[in-house]
Formats: structure tokens, sequence, C-alpha cells
């Protein structure tokens, strides 16, 4: 899988996860993108709008790509009280594969919650 989220964005009415998803050898299809939220103790899943991405396509040169896009905004009441990891899945013939991106979110403390990006 090829996944990168450029934009999550945290305040206080909603969490908006965005970027690109899509798996080696395949073409990307209209609603096959999930954003997972994940912690030590659970596993949510969000459902994401198809985001037309002409300019992934033709930097990965595979027309294919072209609805690689997605974009998922969660209201917060429905988000977990926990710390989480940001992750997508991708839904393909063999099945649903899964990928951890480098963004954590700060959601246990009863204050005010913060969204991180932990780049390489």
């Amino acid at each position: 899988m090829v996944a990168y989220a450029d934009e999550v964005i945290l305040n206080d009415r909603a969490l908006t996860v965005g970027g690109w998803a899509m798996l080696k050898g395949e073409d990307s299809r209209r609603g096959h993108v999930y954003v997972v939220l994940k912690s030590a103790a659970t596993q949510k899943i969000y459902s994401t709008v198809t985001l037309l991405r002409p300019d992934v396509a033709k930097a990965y040169q595979v027309p294919g790509w072209r609805q690689s896009g997605f974009r998922a905004v969660i209201s917060r009441d429905r988000l977990p009280a926990e710390d989480v990891e940001v992750g997508v899945i991708v839904v393909g013939s063999n099945g649903p594969e899964i990928l951890m991106l480098p963004h954590r979110l700060t959601l246990s403390h009863g204050g005010e919650a913060t969204a991180v990006s932990l780049r390489n």
C-alpha cells in the first residue's frame, strides 16, 4: 500500500483526515478507503469521501490512481477518549490492507486534545 495524509486537523468540533491511499497493482475505486484510529485497547474505523487526485496519478505514473484521494470529517463526540494512532485501510481485490501513518492524537486528557505528526 502507498498512503499519505496531507491533512490531519483536530479542533473542538471535529477531526479531519485527508490524503491519498492506494494499493500497488490495483486501480483506486470510490468508497474503498477508510480512516482507522487505533490504540492498545480499541480500533475505530470511519468511512471517507473519495476525492480525485490526478496529481498523485501523474506523480506515480498510474492513471488508475486518479480516485486515490480521501477525506474524513469525524465529529469529536465520535472519537475515542484515549490516545490513538491514525491509519488508513484500503479494501482491494484480496481484502483489506491497513497502514498506520506517522500521526498521533492525544485524546485521553479531559482538556484540550492535540494532533501530532511524527515525520522521519
